[in-house]
């Protein structure tokens, strides 16, 4: 706890001229007999605290502050218009319960301080009222943040006087349709953020000529383009991947000068003239196109610098695969894959595509790389679940026993969007056996899954870089480590299909014990009496890592009994992976139990003394969506 003061004498009294207590894990509400000291406040965070209540509508009179922070907290109820003249231009009110923007209205001669506001993690259902957009010579928000909010259906904008809002993030909401966000009513509006929703049809009308951010990946967009030219003279980055995008791209689309398009995993067609023609004409590390996994034909553009395509940090700059381009002019085939995401755009053109559905949950892996691979679940709540098990980077395997690791492993879920989907990023963690997380993070990693036959898929992985130093130790460069590789059939959930019915099916899912939170079990019940399972778990000995084991049992009544379960080790993550180098390593045995649907006991014996035996109970986390069969 911390408090910043700056006293100044008046007979006897003492002003505290600032409060610094994020993270004291303080409860309850603020009396309004504090008003007295917080009024003359510069300093006010009381961020990630447990405080609740509302905020009184003049805010504590607090008009004088140059830090106000309350975000993750558990303030109510309505925001008072206030808040925008509390001092700061910024302000951070994320992760509360605020249901609502609070009415008021502006005077032209007052200067409202407040620029930026953040109030991503709320409860907010609605728009801010014209009133807190209003633009006038010396107050208007310029930047909003409403991510993961609970906008939900259709969303409607009343903004008649022309706003001065730049920044606009409506992210991680349940949104399906936007009406009013107009360029007439926005018109200086530079980034829009509409990400991970679930619009279906273009949401901008009219000219929006300061727009240089164009975010709405991962919604259901069809048609998502304007007839009439919108007026992108300023766009730089367009990113519409992991949509339903259908037919051409527009007469006006190769009249733009963009730096970065990304239109992966959806079905458009045509040629690839237009895209390329969108780009600006210039060297520039934001240069990229993707448009990867969609029904793009016709050759490679001759007139193209494909130098244009500079890789530095962020790894490479180009995507074509997943199309049915005929790729005839190898000399510039070559070109290009100098920049294509794994390198070779010939062998990884998508000419088959799958509709994927509950047939594949099951575990995967590369015929020519045995011995890592992924094990993926469609939920019945309609998202993919999957787990990547593979090794660590070759520099890791070699380290000091103390940091060294032998194995690693990835998770994320995912919507599914026709034959494919998307995790970015995966997931990662560190740990301790038996006692659960230490550490979630995002990792660089991404992958891409396409589905190519019922059982045949083309599985993509990006991101990981790494520096590369010469011999006086200065860095050269970043290299990245990304491929795209043919990923067959291991397994398959029984009751995924009418034929492949078994009395086991419903034990198949993620289960984890809630005492050692961030490990857990995958179960794929594959057969009339058969099952695997995979162990995402930790080390038990040495600094915090991960591990994961596997084994194949059998049903005997509702218990799995895997009499040799395996932690595999030895080999290298990527380009670096042998499956020469794969040690299979007996672990021990493992027995699950399963009182019902819900929950069940695991109990193990290692061979390896660290881990030793015991047992523990389980609670269901996830379930696989089932075929229904009830009219068959």
């Amino acid at each position: 706890m911390r408090c910043a003061c700056d006293p100044c004498f008046t007979g006897s009294e003492t002003y505290v001229r600032g409060l610094s207590l994020g993270n004291n894990n303080l409860g309850g509400t603020l009396p309004d007999s504090l008003r007295k000291f917080f009024i003359n406040f510069g300093l006010f965070d009381l961020s990630q605290n447990q405080l609740s209540g509302t905020l009184p509508d003049d805010v504590w009179g607090i008009k004088n502050a140059w830090t106000f922070d309350l975000s993750d907290n558990r303030f109510s109820g309505a925001l008072p218009f206030a808040i925008l003249d509390v001092g700061p231009s910024e302000i951070d009110l994320s992760n509360n319960h605020f249901t609502e923007f609070g009415p008021g209205d502006r005077d032209d001669s007052d200067a409202f301080s407040v620029r930026f506001i953040d109030l991503p993690g709320n409860r907010l259902t609605t728009f801010p009222p014209p009133s807190w957009l209003d633009a006038g010579i010396d107050f208007g928000l310029e930047a909003i943040d409403l991510s993961s909010n609970e906008f939900a259906s259709g969303v409607e904008i009343d903004q008649e006087i022309p706003s001065r809002l730049r920044r606009l993030n409506l992210a991680d909401n349940r949104i399906e349709s936007i009406e009013g966000l107009s360029g007439t009513s926005f018109p200086e509006l530079e980034e829009l953020d509409l990400s991970n929703n679930l619009i279906e049809q273009w949401p901008l009308s009219g000219f929006f000529p300061a727009l240089k951010t164009l975010l709405m990946p991962n919604n259901f967009l069809r048609t998502a383009w304007p007839e009439a030219d919108p007026g992108f003279v300023r766009l730089d980055e367009l990113v519409l991947r992991n949509n339903r995008i259908e037919g051409f791209l527009p007469e006006w689309f190769d009249e733009l000068e963009i730096e970065s398009i990304d239109l992966d995993n959806n079905s458009i067609e045509g040629s690839l003239r237009p895209l390329f023609a969108a780009l600006v004409d210039e060297p520039s590390d934001s240069v990229r196109l993707y448009a990867a996994n969609n029904l793009l034909n016709g050759d490679l553009p001759i007139w193209f610098n494909f130098d244009h395509f500079a890789v530095r940090y962020s790894g490479p700059h180009l995507d074509l695969c997943g199309n049915r381009l005929p790729l005839g002019n190898v000399e510039l085939v070559n070109k290009a894959n100098i920049y294509q995401r794994g390198g070779d755009l010939a062998s990884c053109q998508l000419t088959q595509r799958h509709p994927m559905g509950p047939e594949m949950s099951g575990s995967w892996f590369d015929p020519m790389g045995s011995g890592e691979g992924i094990t993926q679940m469609l939920l019945d709540n309609g998202v993919v679940l999957s787990y990547w098990f593979t090794y660590p980077r070759s520099g890791r395997i070699n380290a000091s026993p103390e940091l060294q690791i032998d194995q690693a492993w990835y998770f994320g879920i995912s919507r599914p969007n026709g034959s494919g989907y998307r995790v970015r990023p995966m997931l990662t963690t560190r740990g301790r056996f038996g006692a659960g997380l230490d550490e979630l993070r995002e990792d660089a990693t991404w992958i891409d899954w396409h589905q190519r036959e019922q059982d045949a898929a083309q599985f993509f992985y990006s991101g990981i870089g790494f520096p590369i130093f010469d011999m006086d130790g200065y860095f050269e460069e970043f290299v990245f480590d990304d491929r795209y590789l043919r990923y067959a059939r291991l397994s398959q959930l029984a009751g995924t299909n009418c034929q492949n019915q078994a009395a086991h099916q419903w034990i198949s899912g993620a289960w984890y014990d809630p005492d050692r939170d961030g490990e857990g079990f995958i179960v794929e019940a594959v057969g009339a009496d058969r099952a695997i399972v995979y162990w995402f778990t930790y080390a038990a000995e040495g600094a915090p890592r991960q591990a994961w084991m596997t084994g194949d049992g059998r049903f005997v009544d509702n218990t799995i009994h895997i009499d040799a379960l395996y932690r595999p080790i030895g080999a290298a993550f990527g380009e670096d992976f042998d499956p020469a180098d794969v040690d299979l390593n007996h672990w021990g045995s493992l027995i699950i139990e399963f009182d019902d649907d819900l929950s069940g006991t695991v109990a193990f014996s290692s061979i390896d003394p660290n881990y030793a035996s015991g047992s523990f109970p389980i609670s269901r986390l996830a379930r696989p969506m089932l075929a229904d069969c009830t009219n068959n």
